[in-house]
């Protein structure tokens, strides 16, 4: 088997030998899966799963035959089991759970009238796994970037969102008198001790 996945949705498998008797073959489709497509030697055939979730190739196998197999991902969105109200939540592609890359910002809060992922979330073009949520996020309409969480190892991240309208966000008093704007928008850099991340971005050193 050869892929690349998650940054693919692609994935060959070929026989290197074949036992040269009628062998039934299961794929398995998640259930995070848009669609599926499946070719044997380049020919397409039926990819729709049984009720136990496989799909089941049953053929004479020989030498050199190959099967592509192609999982289409979409985002979704998650709602933390811990709301009742629906307004934490994270985000997923396929199977991939993405997170924020705060870079020593504040935390933000999503503030949109749409719930659906694939409008709150720009995928970024030849970057394969590249996210961005763009002019909804309070204070200051900034914008962010994800990536999946599995990529971070010591960066500031954040998985779970507020996810509010705007008379939800209206109604929080978590807009304040604009302070955290100002101040956002008065400073030129921040450093944080102690988060290696940052100190090393701005070549702190111990005496």
């Amino acid at each position: 088997q050869t892929t690349d996945f998650p940054y693919t949705e692609e994935s060959t498998l070929a026989f290197e030998q074949a036992p040269g008797k009628e062998l039934p073959l299961k794929i398995r489709i998640p259930k995070w899966a848009k669609g599926a497509q499946i070719t044997i030697n380049q020919n397409a055939v039926n990819a729709t799963p049984g009720n136990d979730g496989y799909v089941t190739l049953t053929r004479t196998w020989k030498a050199g035959d190959t099967i592509q197999v192609r999982l289409q991902m979409e985002s979704s969105l998650y709602v933390s089991r811990e709301d009742s109200e629906g307004k934490i939540v994270a985000f997923r592609y396929g199977p991939i759970l993405l997170a924020g890359e705060l870079e020593g910002r504040p935390v933000p809060t999503i503030v949109t009238e749409t719930r659906d992922p694939a409008q709150i979330l720009k995928k970024q073009e030849n970057a394969p796994l590249r996210f961005s949520i763009d002019g909804i996020l309070k204070p200051g309409d900034s914008s962010i970037s994800l990536k999946p969480f599995f990529e971070f190892i010591s960066e500031n991240y954040m998985v779970y969102w507020k996810l509010y309208t705007q008379a939800q966000y209206d109604a929080s008093g978590e807009g304040g008198d604009g302070f955290e704007e100002r101040l956002n928008s008065a400073s030129y850099d921040v450093v944080y001790p102690n988060r290696p991340d940052s100190e090393s971005a701005h070549n702190l050193q111990t005496l």
